[in-house]
Parts: C-alpha cells; structure tokens; sequence
C-alpha cells in the first residue's frame, strides 16, 4: 500500500474520531429533566419543618428553588438510604432535625435563609432532603420546588473520553493535512 493512500486511510479514521468525540462531548452537556416537585405553606408554625426529599443516582442534577420569609431557615442535606427511616417515624421538628444534622455520614450540602435556588450534581447514590425550619417566631410562607434532571453521558468520564479521541484523531489526519499542503505550496 502506498504512503499517500496509508495516510488517506489514516486521515479518514482520524476525521471519523474527532467527529465521534465532538458527538460524545455534545451528549455530556445534555441534561433531561425527569420530573418537577413543589410543596408550599401560606404559614409555617414556629419550630415546625415543611421538608420533601428525593433520592439520586449516578449522574442525577436536583435544582432546587426555595423561597422562605422572615424567620426561616432552609437546609439541603445529603443522607444514605437508611438514614431516611429515621425522619418517617418521627415528628420533625427544628430540635430533631438538627439531631438529625448532627450525625456522622449525614452532610450539608447548602444551609441558608430566605432563599435558595442552586443546582446540585451527584456522582454517587444518596437521598437529597430539603427542608425549611421555622426557627423564629413568626409564620412565614414557604415554597420548596425540586426538578430531578439525569445527564446523557457522565460529565468527567464524557469530556475525558472527548479530550482523547479529538487527540487521537487529530494525530492521525495531520499527516494528510500536512502532505495536502505541501503538495498545494509546491504548484
């Protein structure tokens, strides 16, 4: 097989690559939304907590957006499965759950007042609570609203993989490139 024809062969397999990765790169950027939650109160009474939780996977995005009055505190805590339990068999209240945010693998991921609108990006399995404690006098209105979104290609592993092939391919159509242009300089 001639020189020029191996890098013609090789040019078209390092196009093919980098047409791949620019798809593979587009995929890791699209995130699809599953499905919308909202819960409200007009009035939270002091010391209770108004809560909803959701569980996520392996390349889940929980936006979350929550608007509080004056007086309230909004919490977005991570959690294994188990520890759910613990919240369903007992009346939550600010006491309990700042127990409950006390212990060892539980985690916050965001605490606040008034307001919060944040999107949160998950590698691992875990339940998500979000809550909003009324640890002042008032009553204060509440509206905790939850959009669960699942990503196409894992964001890291999707631009990793992106980054070595759009290499890979360019290694192997710039030999072509190369000798395309200098046949061109040469007329």
């Amino acid at each position: 097989m001639p020189a020029g024809r191996l890098t013609y062969v090789m040019a078209r397999f390092g196009l093919l690559a980098m047409a791949i990765s620019l798809a593979v790169l587009c995929a890791s950027v699209i995130v699809l939304p599953t499905e919308t939650t909202h819960i409200s109160a007009s009035e939270l009474p002091p010391g209770e907590v108004l809560w909803d939780y959701r569980c996520v996977g392996p390349n889940t995005v929980l936006e979350v957006k929550i608007w509080a009055g004056k007086g309230a505190h909004i919490y977005v805590i991570a959690c294994p499965e188990e520890k759910l339990a613990q919240l369903w068999y007992s009346e939550l209240n600010t006491t309990t759950l700042k127990a409950f945010v006390a212990q060892e693998d539980v985690k916050i991921l965001a605490r606040t007042t008034r307001r919060l609108v944040r999107a949160f990006c998950f590698d691992e399995r875990a339940c998500v609570i979000v809550a909003v404690a009324n640890e002042g006098s008032g009553f204060p209105s509440v509206s905790i609203t939850m959009t669960m979104k699942v990503r196409l290609v894992p964001l890291g592993r999707g631009r990793t993989f992106s980054l070595a092939l759009g290499i890979t391919g360019t290694v192997l159509a710039l030999p072509y490139a190369t000798m395309r242009i200098a046949r061109r300089g040469s007329r």
